[in-house]
């Protein structure tokens, strides 16, 4: 259990860094990628992994660290996200592409849902449609085009930690 913990940590928060650095930077619109949530979705989705739910939590924990939000509200959002993303795989869908698009679409409206609803919640005036139009759909237009690319690598990471049993 050290190990997916381990790399969880080390994975996650090299995307925190490049999302901070690199991912806000290029925006469509308003709407950034997300590409914590694209490792994690990467994870979650590999049937031989171990330590899902640590890494939702270590996503969550690492975005409530670095954004304004409150720490609670990232967590229980990718918490959500990976509930959602491991019941597809598990009991939906065997394929993982089309759980991958799935959560991908559905993780996306939850994180930037509860973002918005909390804003809106604490008195920023944020209207509704523009949110939608600029921020939320272009974020899941980017991170639709990023979750291919994003999931095979960390399959890769996935594949060299859990090998392939070999059948003889």
């Amino acid at each position: 259990m050290f190990i997916p913990i381990s790399l969880g940590i080390l994975l996650l928060g090299a995307a925190t860094m490049l999302q901070i650095s690199v991912v806000s930077q290029v925006p469509l619109l308003h709407g950034p990628a997300d590409l914590i949530l694209l490792v994690l979705l990467g994870w979650v989705l590999h049937t031989r992994v171990e330590g899902r739910w640590q890494w939702g939590l270590i996503a969550g924990l690492l975005i409530g660290t670095v954004s304004e939000l409150p720490m609670w509200l990232p967590i229980l959002a990718y918490l959500l996200v990976t509930g959602l993303a491991y019941m597809l795989q598990t009991r939906v869908w065997q394929v993982p592409i089309m759980s991958l698009y799935v959560t991908t679409i559905a993780g996306t409206f939850i994180v930037q849902g509860f973002s918005f609803l909390y804003l809106v919640i604490s008195g920023t005036p944020l209207a509704f449609n523009e949110s939608l139009n600029l921020i939320i759909l272009p974020s899941v237009i980017l991170n639709s085009m990023l979750a291919l690319p994003v999931y095979a690598v960390i399959g890769e990471v996935a594949n060299w930690v859990y090998p392939p049993e070999i059948e003889a």
